[in-house]
């Protein structure tokens, strides 16, 4: 009985606290940067862990760390880690409320006319559509990039061309797509429908990228940012969309791969991969979500009791701009990133034979300072986490373009939480950093110092709801 109820006792414990945290804890707006975080760890780091100790290995994606770790000796295995995740919630958390509460001098937005966003939206659509059309010439054509997708993804399958790197300019079109929604949002009349109309014509470009790409999940985010946005500018929670998009997340991640797996056709063709799912009943479908959910904290049990090297010291934070630039261009050899390392470290395979495997949060932290990385990179995470969210929540205010840098920021905060790996993070979201940045250096920045009293109101009454000029 102690093998199973202790740990669960454990983390059901870790998970109520969480949730009595967010709930009591005052929020800064409807949804916020901590909002974000405390959703992310409390699925990766309560939820996941209790279905492995409830579902074993069913429910686990590394055998390996799954078979060396939680099968003999398990319970302690869980509550070592279990309470080293605490320690790093508690630190994070922390950082957060130090950083993000008080006075402030920050910079409030004034943006430009309709029609400057109107140039960026098209630039970034045409930016993704470029770079979709070399990089499908690279692997032969469209056709069998979108057939070779997921093979592609996994490194299985790869091309020579030097242009391979376009693949990070594919989710421009994204980028697009979000700005053309914001301004459908927050104009009327026409202008409001042409930009409708905008964002429809990217969506098609969005669904075709992930198509090439190979991304279930590039889908995912960008539906969940879609969502955030508009419950922001709108200051309501919309609840029948987000039981559609949480239950057509989940047919993503069911389907998902067996659909990508399934183009290349023959005897494993589409039809029979997904017929084969749906005969294998509901059970094994709900495993298969949370096969994917469950990596963060395997990897973090893995990583914590197998990695002995020197500590890293957080140099994966700058090494993730270098990650970037294609290695042939680079005039010396580039350093090995962490998701090189912790690949082989979590499957046995070197990341040339698989997808790469990231250490998740957790991980990183260990591999950054070991046992003291814990409490020190929470606590640092968390502080960057609220001086983001000190300086862009005056930009997320009802019926404002600041909405969409706030959100992209505080959900790529937040969901550093899956992968642990700054390469990683700046590659796949690195289509959001280059539209934050653009919008914020478009717009006018006034200097202004506001208390934070965490009211929806504060804005307004500081002068930072646009006028009509500006809207």
């Amino acid at each position: 009985m102690y093998h199973v109820f202790g740990p669960l006792g454990f983390y059901s414990t870790f998970g109520v606290l969480i949730l009595v945290f967010e709930f009591l804890r005052r929020r800064h707006g409807l949804y916020d940067f901590l909002f974000f975080f405390n959703v992310t760890f409390f699925v990766y780091y309560v939820l996941a862990p209790i279905h492995l100790i409830v579902g074993g290995s069913d429910f686990s994606a590394l055998p390996l760390v799954f078979e060396r770790f939680l099968t003999h000796g398990a319970d302690r295995q869980y509550l070592i880690v279990g309470a080293l995740c605490l320690v790093c919630y508690v630190a994070i958390v922390t950082g957060f409320s130090l950083a993000a509460g008080g006075h402030s001098r920050r910079m409030r937005i004034e943006w430009p006319s309709p029609r400057i966003f109107a140039m960026l939206s098209v630039a970034f659509l045409f930016v993704g559509l470029l770079a979709i059309l070399i990089y499908t010439r690279a692997y032969g054509g469209v056709a069998p990039a979108i057939i070779n997708a997921a093979l592609i993804r996994s490194g299985l399958e790869t091309s020579d061309s030097s242009v391979v790197f376009l693949k990070h300019f594919i989710p421009f079109v994204n980028s697009a797509a979000l700005l053309a929604l914001v301004l459908a949002l927050t104009q009327t009349g026409r202008a409001a429908r042409g930009w409708l109309f905008a964002f429809s014509i990217s969506l098609l470009a969005v669904i075709f990228g992930a198509l090439l790409l190979g991304s279930r999940r590039g889908l995912i985010i960008f539906a969940l940012a879609c969502y955030f946005t508009v419950a922001l500018i709108h200051e309501r929670r919309y609840l029948a969309p987000a039981a559609v998009l949480a239950v057509g997340g989940g047919v993503m991640l069911i389907f998902g791969d067996q659909f990508f797996l399934g183009l290349r056709g023959g005897d494993d063709d589409v039809f029979s991969r997904l017929s084969t799912v749906v005969a294998q009943g509901a059970q094994a479908a709900y495993q298969g979500v949370w096969l994917g959910l469950t990596l963060p904290f395997l990897e973090a049990v893995g990583v914590i009791n197998q990695h002995e090297g020197m500590p890293r010291w957080f140099a994966d934070v700058p090494l993730s701009i270098v990650s970037l630039v294609p290695e042939r261009l680079l005039p010396f050899e580039r350093p090995a990133m962490l998701v090189e390392l912790s690949t082989p470290m979590l499957t046995g395979y070197e990341k040339d034979w698989i997808a790469g495997v990231p250490p998740g949060l957790v991980g990183f932290f260990w591999y950054s300072g070991g046992l003291s990385g814990l409490p020190l990179g929470g606590l640092l995470f968390g502080v960057a986490g609220g001086l983001l969210e000190r300086f862009l929540r005056p930009m997320g205010g009802s019926g404002r373009v600041g909405v969409l840098p706030y959100v992209l920021v505080g959900f790529t905060w937040a969901y550093f939480t899956r992968s642990g790996d700054p390469s990683l993070l700046v590659n796949e979201r690195f289509h959001w950093l280059a539209l934050v940045v653009l919008l914020v250096m478009v717009g006018r920045r006034i200097p202004a110092i506001v208390r934070d009293s965490g009211h929806p109101g504060t804005d307004a009454a500081a002068g930072l709801v646009p006028t009509d000029a500006t809207r």
